[in-house]
């Protein structure tokens, strides 16, 4: 199942997906400069996330717990990825 959050927003706020487990691809609009600390926390079926080239801050613990997360792709427009940004925790 693919998640596409809708165009127009400029940050995906702290937790937004927490606990989520039906998406398994995330696409984030071109929109987006911000993803919170701990957005997809715990997302335990999420397999591919799509970030694009405007995101310049990634929070912490975006990808913490157990995951199955086999693809990210990070932009070089990245100015700050915080300390532990994608983490797996067993």
């Amino acid at each position: 199942m693919v998640k596409k959050i809708h165009y127009g927003f400029t940050k995906i706020g702290r937790r937004a997906f927490s606990y989520c487990s039906l998406p398994t691809n995330i696409i984030i609009p071109n929109s987006v400069t911000k993803i919170g600390c701990r957005v997809f926390h715990k997302c335990s079926s999420l397999t591919n996330i799509t970030i694009p080239i405007i995101v310049e801050i990634i929070g912490r613990h975006v990808l913490f717990g157990k995951t199955v997360l086999s693809w990210i792709e990070l932009p070089e427009s990245i100015k700050i990825l915080n300390n532990n940004a994608f983490i797996e925790r067993k």
